[in-house]
């Protein structure tokens, strides 16, 4: 399930995010280092991110996504050595999954998908001695070689100085940060809704760290129907329609088929809900709480 308003879509031909170098970006190969984020990718093989470097025995990072669903995340000493760990689980197309790619820079990778811990890799040792590039090129949607133009929506991207545990990674992944974190670099909410600017919302960084939308890059966000005060027999949204494309899963991963309401809060009107009989309230003085929920599926208003 992102978080916020928006979500950045990318068409799978010439779409791209891109990262000026910047001395916040530097890594070397026994830098501890986190890459998570939301993907939806539509199919096919695509990629996620990628660190390009240029010099030799300079250390890159990338993640895709293969025809099948599996992850990929590589580490690499440029022109030396290229270290692929493949995710034993994979992603579906279509559904929104969150992912994190994680080195410790010790000599262990790890993938994690919604928060479980897919697969664990030893590092090669000729990439725990690849330098920090100067000027590193960070992307989203693209790794340069090969071009894999990335097709569906990313959201929520996140760049950590730190080697995140699995009770952190849990416990962010729903989680709208502040952006004062402590070891976070780099923070892309890709709430903007318009515009060609992703802005970091990293403290640490700042506006050093902005991204910029290329070649039509776009947001999806949803806007709720305008109702007038006191309509009578509105016609509002769907639950379905307020979330569009698979924007909430379940636990297993398939698309959600019903929403659970535990509060809401009537001081400046009354919340209502339409199963196809009639308008009812939902009351706001113990109707419903975090024990007692109102459950409404994708047809209901």
């Amino acid at each position: 399930m992102p978080i916020g308003g928006c979500v950045a879509q990318f068409d799978g031909s010439n779409d791209y995010v891109y990262i000026a170098p910047n001395a916040f970006l530097q890594f070397a190969g026994n830098s501890a280092l986190t890459v998570e984020l939301w993907i939806n990718p539509a199919g096919g093989t695509v990629d996620l991110y990628s660190s390009y470097v240029f010099g030799a025995g300079q250390f890159g990072t990338a993640a895709s996504v293969d025809a099948a669903g599996r992850l990929s995340f590589t580490l690499e000493s440029y022109g030396v050595v290229s270290d692929v760990q493949t995710s034993v689980g994979t992603v579906p197309f279509g559904q929104w999954t969150h992912v994190a790619f994680v080195t410790d820079g010790v000599g262990t990778s790890s993938i994690y998908i919604n928060g479980a811990l897919d697969s664990t890799s030893p590092i090669a040792a000729g990439v725990l001695t690849a330098t920090a590039a100067p000027t590193p090129y960070w992307y989203l949607g693209i790794n340069p070689t090969p071009m894999n133009w990335y097709q569906g929506g990313l959201d929520e991207v996140r760049i950590w100085s730190a080697a995140l545990t699995q009770p952190a990674i849990q416990s962010n992944q729903f989680a709208s940060l502040v952006g004062n974190e402590a070891n976070l670099l780099a923070y892309y909410r890709l709430d903007e809704g318009a515009g060609t600017t992703a802005v970091n919302s990293a403290t640490a960084s700042g506006a050093s760290l902005d991204a910029w939308l290329q070649n039509g890059v776009s947001y999806q966000q949803h806007i709720l129907t305008s109702i007038a005060e006191d309509t009578a027999n509105p016609a509002g949204d769907t639950v379905g329609a307020i979330l569009p494309n698979d924007w909430i899963s379940d636990i297993d991963g398939a698309p959600a088929k019903a929403i659970a309401v535990t509060a809401v809060d009537n001081a400046h009107g009354t919340w209502q809900y339409w199963t196809g009989g009639a308008w009812s309230a939902v009351d706001d003085g113990g109707g419903v709480n975090n024990g007692r929920a109102l459950l409404l599926d994708s047809v209901d208003l």
